[in-house]
């Protein structure tokens, strides 16, 4: 493991607690889907659905997100863009350690450019809450994963 990965993991277990609250909410949007937009779900449906229920837990989440940390905002987008690559096997991240060491880049590159909050809260809510959900779950069990 990198000098790099090991920050990152104290990042982590710094605002682990923050995180794991955040994927809560991001289970809260959807069931809110569920409930709500469950025709975005059908899967045997052949045109695009006409529901343009905006989801408002994920809008709400957006908003708390704009007034976070930097710190814990570059963090979670970096989680989730590792973890998409990741769910959609865009590259070789079996190894926790690879996965980590790829976070901490990505989060030290963010980190540098600092990007605006709600930048960062709008690019995290913005896609579907199942696949923000799955990203960021993927990427707390490979996190955890390091640390057994």
């Amino acid at each position: 493991m990198t000098d790099r990965a090991g920050d990152l993991f104290l990042q982590y277990a710094l605002k682990r607690g923050e995180i794991l609250a955040i994927a809560d909410r991001l289970m809260d949007a959807l069931e809110e889907d569920h409930r709500v937009n469950a025709d975005m779900f059908d899967i045997h449906r052949l045109t695009f659905s006409q529901n343009k229920h905006p989801n408002k837990t994920m809008r709400a989440l957006e908003a708390d997100l704009q007034n976070a940390d930097l710190s814990l905002l570059c963090l979670l987008s970096a989680l989730s863009d590792i973890g998409m690559e990741k769910t959609q096997h865009l590259r070789d991240l079996s190894d926790p350690a690879v996965f980590a060491d790829c976070v901490a880049a990505l989060y030290e590159e963010l980190m540098a450019i600092r990007p605006d909050p709600p930048y960062l809260a709008q690019k995290l809510t913005e896609i579907k809450a199942e696949h923000a959900l799955k990203r960021l779950r993927t990427a707390i069990l490979t996190m955890e994963a390091n640390n057994r």
